[in-house]
This record gives structure tokens, C-alpha cells and sequence, in this order.
């Protein structure tokens, strides 16, 4: 079928993924699933960049734990994902998206066996399973049970059509 996932693996490196329309090359074993016909990201930032590496730059790490600290974000954060994974059921798939760096609160996500967890950002990371754009998410409609999106909104160039997107993925009832 056209739709399905074809690994193009060299030396135990995952190094293309396709489909029965297009091909995908990957970074650091990361597929990039951007149609870069549609998208501002330019691709050429992919042949340069090293993992970890965010595309809007370097955050604030110091002035971010000192924010945290006096405005409590953290435990707000913390109390509220607990809240979302109580109103989950068990192996429910949530989609992190912009998580190439473990947003503030967000770990136990990360480490909760009941979550089939897929997480993704627009540059290479250890966090997620792959590369894309939020303006068109590569997955199927009603596919997800619940998103979390962390400082990503502020970032993109049209908040209302990732907003339109988060909803297409979602699940009915999802969260």
C-alpha cells in the first residue's frame, strides 16, 4: 500500500524511511517527515545540524530555573499532567509534540509504562521518535488519545492551523 512504511537501514543506521509516494531521509537514525514543498523549514539546516541542536536557537536554562522557582511553573505543570494521566486509560497514546527537550514537569510522561508515548520536534533529539513540522503532523486522523504541546504555540508561524492539526490527530473524546 502507498501508505505504508518502508526502513532503509545502512550498517544498523536508519538512514531513509519511505512510503509508496515519498522518501524520507533521516538524521541521526530520526526520520525527517517534512514536506519541505510546504513548509518554511529550509532542509539544508538538516545537512549541518548536530542533535540537540533546537532551530530557534539556544534557551535560557539559568533564567528558566529561576522563572520556575519563584513562579512555581514547574509544580503547576507537574499537577496538571497528573491530572491528564489520571483521565487517560491504560496504554493510551499521547503525542508530545516540541519535545526534543523535556518541557518543565514533563518526565513523568516520559517514564509512565502505561503511555505508548510518541514525541516529536522539528530538530534531532534523543527524545523523540521523529523529525516534522507541527503545521502537518504525519499522522492519521483520530490516531491519538491525548497531545501535549509545551511551549510550542509561541514558536510557529500559524498557532490556528497546529491548533486545526492537534485536533485532526485527536481521538473523539481525546485530551
Amino acid at each position: 500500500s502507498d501508505d505504508e512504511l518502508i526502513f532503509n537501514w545502512q550498517e544498523e543506521k536508519l538512514i531513509e524511511v519511505s512510503t509508496g509516494k515519498k522518501k524520507y531521509k533521516c538524521i541521526n537514525g530520526k526520520p525527517i517527515l517534512i514536506d519541505f514543498s510546504h513548509s518554511v523549514i529550509n532542509e539544508d539546516w538538516f545537512k549541518t545540524t548536530k542533535e540537540n541542536i533546537s532551530i530557534i536557537g539556544k534557551r535560557a536554562t539559568l533564567f528558566k530555573k529561576i522563572k520556575n522557582l519563584i513562579t512555581g511553573s514547574e509544580f503547576n505543570t507537574i499537577k496538571s499532567i497528573n491530572i491528564f494521566k489520571k483521565a487517560l486509560t491504560k496504554n493510551s497514546t499521547v503525542l508530545l509534540i516540541g519535545s526534543g527537550t523535556i518541557g518543565s514537569g514533563l518526565k513523568s510522561l516520559y517514564k509512565d509504562e502505561n503511555i505508548n508515548l510518541i514525541a516529536f520536534d522539528i530538530y534531532p533529539s534523543k527524545n523523540i521518535q521523529f523529525i516534522a513540522d507541527c503545521h502537518k503532523i504525519p499522522l492519521k486522523d483520530s490516531s491519538i488519545d491525548g497531545v501535549v504541546a509545551q511551549a510550542v504555540l509561541e514558536h510557529v508561524l500559524d498557532p490556528q492551523s497546529v491548533t486545526m492539526e492537534i485536533f485532526r490527530v485527536l481521538k473523539k473524546d481525546g485530551l
